[in-house]
C-alpha cells in the first residue's frame, strides 16, 4: 500500500461569484474585495485567472479546492467559469471548501440583517452546488467563527444552511467535521480509493491550546484517523490552517507535529 499525503490550506483558492437565489437579492458589498497596501488597494484575484484552460485528458478523480471564498462578489468571472465547468466535468469529483467560507465573521446564529448578508455570502456556493451530482465539503477556517471566539454557534449556523441546501441538491454537500464542541478530526471516504482526513484548525487553536488538552482531544483523534486510514491508496488530510509557512497561519499555532502525520505502510 502506497501512502499518499497531501496537507491542504487556504493558500489554495478560487474565488466565487453572486448567483443568488430567492425573493429578493441581497447586495453584497464589493469594497469589501480590496484589501490595503499603502495608499494602493489589491483586488484578491488575478485579472485572467477565469480561463485557466483544462486538463489535456481526464483524470481518474478531480478534487476541487476553494479558499478563502467567503466573499465571493469580489471574483464573478472566476467563479461562474467555475461552476459551469464543473457541472460539465464528467469524471468522478468531489469538491473541497478550505475554510473562511463566510467573511467576516461567519454567520450570526440570531436572527437579523447581518445573518442575512452572512447567509447570502454562502448562498452563492450552495446554488452553484445544487445541480452538482458528486460530494461538496465544507471546514471551518478562523473567519467562521466569531473573532471574539466563545462558542461553536456561528459553525453552528453555517452546519444549519449547509444541510439544509443539502436536502434539495443532486449530491450531497456537507460541512465536516460536524463540530458539536469537540469534534475536530474525522475520516471521510471520497472514493474506494481515496480518504480524506478533515480537520477544525481554529477550534484546536483557540480551544485547546488554552486547556492544555491537545494529546487526547486532537493528536490522539488524528492519530486513530490515520490508522482507519490504511484500507485506503491514496490519503488527503485538510485543514485551514498550514503545517509550514511565514504567514500568521503558521505551524507554531497548530497543535500537530509532523511526526502525527504518519501511517504504516
Amino acid at each position: 500500500m502506497r501512502n499518499a499525503f497531501f496537507l491542504l490550506s487556504l493558500w489554495l483558492f478560487l474565488l466565487p461569484f453572486n448567483t443568488i437565489n430567492g425573493q429578493q437579492e441581497i447586495q453584497l458589498d464589493t469594497s469589501e474585495c480590496f484589501r490595503k497596501k499603502g495608499n494602493i488597494k489589491q483586488i484578491y484575484y488575478k485579472e485572467g485567472s477565469e480561463n485557466r484552460s483544462q486538463p489535456a485528458s481526464q483524470p481518474d478523480f478531480t478534487l476541487f479546492l476553494f479558499g478563502d471564498a467567503g466573499n465571493p462578489q469580489c471574483a464573478k468571472p472566476v467563479n461562474s467559469h467555475f461552476y459551469t465547468n464543473l457541472l460539465e466535468h464528467e469524471t468522478k469529483s468531489a469538491v473541497l471548501f478550505l475554510g473562511d467560507n463566510v467573511y467576516p465573521n461567519g454567520i450570526p446564529y440570531k436572527s437579523g440583517k447581518k445573518k442575512e448578508i452572512a447567509q447570502a455570502k454562502l448562498e452563492v456556493h450552495l446554488n452553484g452546488l445544487i445541480d452538482y451530482s458528486h460530494r461538496a465539503y465544507f471546514l471551518g477556517g478562523n473567519h467562521d467563527y466569531h473573532k471574539i471566539f466563545k462558542s461553536p454557534k456561528r459553525i453552528l449556523a453555517q452546519q444549519q444552511l449547509i444541510s439544509s441546501f443539502n436536502q434539495k441538491s443532486k449530491g450531497e454537500i456537507a460541512y465536516r467535521p460536524l463540530n458539536q464542541g469537540g469534534d475536530m478530526v474525522e475520516l471521510i471516504e471520497v472514493d474506494t480509493m481515496i480518504g480524506l482526513i478533515v480537520m477544525d484548525s481554529e477550534w484546536a487553536i483557540k480551544k485547546i491550546n488554552k486547556r492544555n488538552k491537545i494529546q487526547t482531544l486532537f493528536r490522539e483523534p488524528l492519530r486513530n484517523a490515520l490508522k482507519q486510514s490504511e484500507k485506503y491508496e491514496y490519503l488527503i488530510i485538510a485543514a485551514h490552517h498550514p503545517m509550514y509557512t511565514v504567514g500568521d497561519h503558521g505551524h507554531e499555532k497548530l497543535p500537530v507535529a509532523s511526526e502525527d502525520l504518519h501511517r504504516k505502510k
